[in-house]
């Protein structure tokens, strides 16, 4: 065998080590892009769920969150902050659903589930009322599914 013929079968090799590579990453990326997928799912039920556990769990809480979404002029002042620090904690949450879901690290159903809730927030009257006087803590894109949301839920 000459060196040509050496040199031609080190190349097949060579090329076919790249294709198994590629192969072999290809699978780690999408091992790597699930367990994201996954985790990332994850951490939003879990703020979600200390959210409404911390509501939940203080009765002074539950009663501004509840209140604050019926009509929010009927809660004192110091009671209205309070209220309007929930919703934005609550929105907050909803938001970096909504980004992941538009990066493809949440999925459509997963982000169905918490459109839901936010529907359950922003189309109460204290929903309304904080978007209406608070969307500087909002990104603009958020702002725009809100939006239309509002819009598809005219009185």
């Amino acid at each position: 065998m000459d060196w040509e013929a050496l040199g031609a079968i080190g190349e097949i090799v060579g090329a076919i080590a790249v294709i198994a590579t590629l192969i072999y990453l290809a699978f780690q990326i999408r091992q790597n892009t699930a367990a994201l997928v996954s985790s990332s799912f994850e951490a939003g039920i879990s703020q979600a769920n200390d959210f409404r556990l911390k509501v939940a769990d203080s009765e002074e809480l539950s009663q501004i969150w509840f209140d604050g979404l019926s009509d929010p002029q009927s809660l004192s002042e110091n009671q209205r902050k309070r209220f309007r620090i929930l919703v934005a904690a609550s929105l907050d949450v909803l938001s970096v659903s909504y980004l992941k879901r538009n990066l493809n690290l949440f999925s459509e159903s997963s982000w169905k589930s918490a459109e839901a809730t936010l529907i359950r927030i922003i189309v109460t009257p204290g929903g309304r009322w904080y978007f209406e006087n608070f969307t500087d803590t909002i990104t603009v894109e958020f702002q725009a599914c809100i939006k239309e949301i509002l819009d598809g839920h005219q009185d």
